[in-house]
């Protein structure tokens, strides 16, 4: 029996599973350069509430919400399968945000086990 790949860990995003390998440099980057946008977008737009402002101040600040999700979203998961998991959908920045939340979880949860493989010690 000769060598073989682990089986990567799969996430599962409406009854569909994606590959989400901790180990994938483009996941890293979207998690360490996209996700801190999302929550800086989150809160940009969160800070609007109870305040007077135009519907362009507002539009702007949930498109750039928008495009701070979709970035973590390609960079964690990747462009088709970001297509396919939004196909026919309406860009709705609460159903992103939702989606960036569920994926850094599942990612964190399992973030100790990947390092503690490949060291003498626990973490």
């Amino acid at each position: 029996m000769g060598f073989e790949f682990d089986i990567k860990k799969k996430i599962e995003i409406c009854g569909k599973l994606y590959e989400c390998d901790a180990s994938n440099n483009n996941l890293i980057l979207g998690v360490m350069l996209e996700y801190p946008n999302v929550v800086a977008s989150a809160r940009a737009v969160l800070a609007l509430k109870g305040k007077q402002c135009t519907a362009d101040e507002v539009a702007a600040a949930n498109e750039a919400l928008l495009t701070a999700c979709v970035a973590f979203i390609e960079g964690t998961l990747g462009v088709d399968e970001y297509k396919q998991i939004f196909a026919g959908r309406h860009p709705s920045s609460a159903d992103h945000l939702q989606l960036c939340a569920y994926i850094y979880a599942f990612l964190q949860s399992g973030r100790g086990k990947v390092v503690e493989a490949y060291l003498d010690e626990p973490v």
